[in-house]
């Protein structure tokens, strides 16, 4: 009787246990019916939302097919066909003296071009490089385009792939070649807007628009360009008689009142034509275009001393800075306090007081840079006496050469900082004209130029059996420093395997 009584209890409580676990199992049912039941009801709402989005698109369900299908097919033919190598940087020369464009062209992935994929088209003034396609269809994929000024040959124009860059060459047809210029004369910045009266209205300071010159306080009434570099030098090969030319003077010139004379790199004014307090005299011991480096070939043409007389010349100017930022901007002569010098690349010509100072084509000086400054000296010498070969260096580090202390001196620059190494720089062309970005829209022209640390360029000078006559070019320690920085970003305009030769470095001086 016990025995049944306990299995019974036993019964009883498994009963118990079993109802306990249909009722979780029955609550996790509902659980799951509700959650499934969202769900359900969250879906049908996305499909009613994306139905609503296709329907305002006016995209069907065929359009959608189609649009699966078109861009299969356009991978497919991505695959088989490779896009055309994007541009990755370009320059290109203009070399008036051989009558012929170069076109250095860097493009990405360009290894896995051939020669025989290229084609130069010609539409003047628009040249255009493309890459045939190989699925056979004959099709021709734009790579590069760009603008030229001369109409090319282009049954003789030709493309070719080398290391690292696609080289164009674009010779000019017969009847659009220049005339041979006149030499290192034809090569002028001064064009007939810098000769206008009315373009001298408003000088300013280029680095904070400060007014220099202001016609509201003295117009400026004639302006004339200054004698040619070597015009006294010329006498000796004028066609004339004996003594034809004893009435002219060889004074220096000086300013006058109401008039601007213009060099090539630099714009001579009388103190009455200038904003007073407008400058001041610098502190600092040489000007930015250094005296020292003052030619006999200028020296008439600004108003400094005798021929070759580069100590007396240095003695003749005091250096001048804008009395708002302290930039340096050029120069006033010591025994005429009324000539002042201002050179080209630190000022800003407007045409009146109040148009905007960044209108374009209001600025006559807008094209001279430092370059200009250098360029115009290395011509004069290139020209009066044959050399080619320069020495860039600041007239602290000339003093410390002279001294016997070399490139590694303790001289100073006039702040106590160390002065920028001298430079050494050697003319490879003046009949070159460059277009290169950001200034795609137009021809700047150049000099191409070989250039090293002068330290380094030793051991390039004495591979060569004889070497050829060097010229020392004295400037100020930041005419130095900006020179050899902006060569340096000039190089990289080039193909790595272009940017050396014979051990220097090639760049542009940009004039």
């Amino acid at each position: 009787m016990d025995a049944a009584l306990r299995e019974l209890l036993a019964a009883q409580e498994e009963h118990a246990r079993a109802l306990a676990a249909a009722g979780d199992a029955q609550a996790q049912l509902q659980t799951a019916q509700s959650e499934f039941a969202a769900a359900s009801a969250a879906e049908a709402q996305r499909e009613r939302e994306l139905d609503a989005a296709l329907q305002s698109l006016d995209i069907t369900s065929d359009s959608l097919s189609d649009l699966a299908v078109a861009t299969t097919a356009n991978a497919d033919a991505a695959v088989a066909t490779p896009a055309v190598p994007s541009v990755v940087a370009f320059v290109m020369e203009f070399q008036r003296n051989i009558g012929c464009y170069q076109c250095f062209i860097q493009l990405r992935d360009a290894r896995r071009l051939e020669a025989r994929q290229l084609r130069v088209r010609v539409a003047f003034p628009t040249v255009t490089l493309t890459v045939v396609r190989e699925d056979g269809s004959g099709d021709e994929l734009v790579c590069w385009t760009t603008e030229i000024e001369r109409n090319v040959d282009e049954a003789n124009c030709v493309a070719s792939v080398q290391v690292d860059y696609v080289h164009v060459r674009l010779p000019v047809k017969d009847g659009d070649k220049e005339l041979a210029g006149d030499g290192f004369a034809s090569f002028t910045q001064v064009d007939a807007a810098e000769l206008r009266a009315a373009n001298y209205a408003r000088l300013v300071c280029r680095a904070c628009d400060s007014v220099l010159v202001d016609a509201a306080g003295a117009r400026i009434e004639r302006v004339q360009p200054l004698p040619s570099a070597n015009w006294v030098d010329m006498f000796d090969f004028w066609g004339a008689g004996i003594g034809a030319f004893e009435h002219l003077p060889r004074d220096d010139i000086f300013a006058q009142p109401a008039r601007v004379y213009v060099g090539e790199v630099h714009v001579l004014l009388h103190d009455a034509n200038v904003v007073a307090g407008a400058l001041e005299r610098s502190e600092t011991a040489t000007s930015p275009l250094s005296a020292a480096s003052t030619t006999n070939n200028e020296t008439r043409a600004s108003g400094t001393g005798d021929d070759g007389e580069d100590d007396d010349a240095k003695q003749l100017w005091e250096p001048l800075r804008c009395a708002t930022c302290a930039a340096a901007l050029g120069m006033r002569h010591r025994e005429n306090a009324a000539t002042i010098r201002l050179d080209k690349h630190v000022i800003a010509s407007r045409r009146g007081a109040t148009e905007d100072a960044a209108r374009a084509g209001d600025d006559v000086f807008a094209r001279y840079t430092v370059d200009s400054v250098v360029c115009a000296r290395l011509l004069e010498f290139a020209d009066s006496d044959g050399v080619f070969r320069f020495t860039l260096r600041s007239p602290e580090a000339a003093r410390d050469e002279s001294s016997g202390g070399g490139a590694g001196g303790e001289a100073m620059g006039p702040s106590g900082s160390q002065p920028p190494p001298p430079l050494l720089l050697q003319l490879l062309s003046w009949e070159t004209t460059v277009k290169a970005p950001p200034h795609v829209s137009e021809f700047r022209r150049v000099l191409k130029v070989l250039y090293a640390p002068d330290a380094s360029s030793t051991r390039a000078q004495d591979s060569l059996a004889v070497a050829p006559a060097t010229q020392d070019l004295i400037f100020s320690p930041a005419i130095c420093a900006a020179v050899a920085s902006r060569l340096e970003t000039s190089t990289k305009l080039l193909p790595a395997s272009l940017r050396a030769f014979n051990k220097m470095a090639v760049g542009y001086l940009f004039a």
